[in-house]
């Protein structure tokens, strides 16, 4: 298990949800070990830089899970562990809700369903929580997360990303500098 910097604060109450905090989504980070292969972040790799983005150096891949309801900070660090995270090959972590901003050593492209599309995962993860005897969360979204590694500007790895990897039409993305 890995958990990041920019991870919530295990200051508040565990046990206790707050009308407010059941409104906040909770963020999970699912990548693979630093030393696995990355075969997704090779495919974007490889296509970033057949649409001449040669600056690029590596790409990784991770999937990112958003659950929203009546849950608390253990319930997702319980649910990221046994739920949607291979302990053997994948590490996750729980990102807070606004990460601070950070050094420009690498671009994080998050790519997700548009709201108006049914997210064909959200029905098994509603369901894996529920069977695992945790609150059934009110919503879950399934998108992906890559860094990519080199100096490339924010508009041409955007612009890259809605033509070879993420459908306009039905997926969003965004770019920002990521450490």
């Amino acid at each position: 298990m890995s958990v990041a910097p920019a991870t919530l604060s295990s200051g508040a109450s565990h046990s206790a949800v707050s009308p407010r905090a059941a409104a906040v989504p909770y963020r999970v980070e699912v990548g693979l070990k630093r030393d696995m292969p990355d075969p997704e972040g090779a495919r974007a790799l490889s296509l970033l830089r057949a649409a001449g983005l040669s600056a690029v150096k590596e790409v990784r891949s991770a999937k990112i899970y958003s659950v929203r309801g009546p849950l608390t900070l253990s319930h997702v660090h319980q649910a990221a562990k046994e739920l949607l995270c291979d302990a053997v090959t994948e590490e996750y972590k729980i990102l807070s809700p606004q990460a601070p901003p950070s050094a420009a050593r690498r671009t994080r492209v998050e790519v997700w369903l548009r709201p108006e599309v049914s997210d064909p995962a959200e029905d098994s993860i509603l369901l894996a929580f529920e069977c695992a005897g945790l609150p059934k969360p009110a919503a879950a979204r399934q998108g992906a997360v890559y860094y990519v590694e080199g100096r490339v500007a924010q508009a041409a790895l955007e612009k890259a990303f809605a033509r070879w990897l993420a459908n306009p039409l039905i997926c969003r993305l965004s770019a920002a500098p990521s450490a």
